[in-house]
């Protein structure tokens, strides 16, 4: 998983690397301003000069050019650079070349505002519910719950309005499963799945259909198999469930269990997922406890001391 950091510098070089390729022999390449360019850029300067198109209307909010019309955003915005630097081929076609620098960074904000560990639970969240066909209270109740023990009352408000609209839409879950894929770190993902369960054991009696639409969840989010069975297995209780848990075999020797325990331990200690915000550690917790409790399990069946 690339840093935030280096994901910056990334973004950064490229934004610099566009406004640099755009903004080279800008008055050269094309060799002339084309006929719309000229349009905006003559009614830029008019507005500057007069405050009147070039058919003397005052301001006007749609522009008559030659033979058709044209919106007034570019033309105002033109404005200023006409005043800058005089009207000539850079000052008309640099609000161009800014909007196309530019718009990478202000879609990478909008993608990342939409898509943050806190935005998209409700997305994934209604996903589940409405997957057996039946929203029931039980499992709101669980999902405002989690919502306040983790972000709050006032924020879990919020996010319940969001869920009750997206509940009553289509749910693109494809599509939001691939942008939370690319932007949220392993860890993150693993809690997403542990909520998930959580939501279909709230009434204690998990759906077919509703672990089906985790398992398509958990494959467009990439969890691996055994993380995915092991968080399944502390919701879905079997003879070997706790041995799921751990990730290993019910014959596994007293050792191999101890290790396998203090392995999972540190995969999925709170401290380990402490950068990602007090929400993911608070998340991770319940994991952890879940997975101390299998291993207390198995060692009470074994006599393990």
């Amino acid at each position: 998983m690339i840093s935030t950091k280096v994901k910056k510098i990334i973004l950064i070089l490229l934004i610099s690397v566009g406004f640099i390729l755009r903004f080279i022999n800008i008055d050269k390449v094309p060799p002339s301003l084309n006929w719309d360019e000229t349009s905006l850029g003559y009614n830029a300067y008019s507005i500057l000069k007069t405050g009147k198109d070039e058919w003397g209307v005052k301001f006007p909010f749609i522009f008559r050019a030659f033979g058709d019309y044209k919106l007034p955003l570019y033309i105002y915005l033109t404005v200023p650079s006409v005043a800058i630097f005089g009207l000539n081929t850079i000052s008309v076609r640099l609000i161009s070349i800014l909007a196309g620098t530019f718009l990478p960074l202000v879609i990478f904000f909008i993608t990342k505002h939409f898509f943050t560990k806190k935005s998209i639970l409700p997305v994934l969240a209604a996903a589940v519910i409405k997957a057996d066909g039946k929203i029931l209270k039980s499992e709101l109740d669980f999902v405002k719950s989690y919502f306040i023990k983790i972000f709050g009352i006032e924020s879990a408000e919020e996010k319940m309005q969001i869920l009750s609209e997206i509940l009553k839409q289509d749910i693109p879950v494809q599509d939001v499963c691939l942008q939370i894929k690319q932007y949220m770190e392993y860890e993150s993902r693993l809690q997403l799945l542990h909520f998930l369960f959580g939501i279909s054991n709230a009434d204690n009696d998990i759906d077919p259909r509703e672990i089906e639409i985790i398992y398509f969840i958990s494959n467009l989010l990439g969890i691996n198999e055994r993380d995915h069975e092991s968080v399944k297995a502390m919701f879905i209780k079997t003879v070997f469930g706790a041995y799921r848990v751990l990730e290993i075999r019910p014959d596994a020797t007293d050792e191999e269990i101890k290790k396998a325990y203090r392995a999972m331990a540190i995969k999925y200690h709170p401290d380990k997922v402490s950068h990602l915000g007090e929400e993911i550690q608070n998340a991770a917790k319940i994991k952890f406890q879940q997975l101390s409790a299998a291993y207390e399990e198995i060692k009470k069946q074994r006599g393990i001391k």
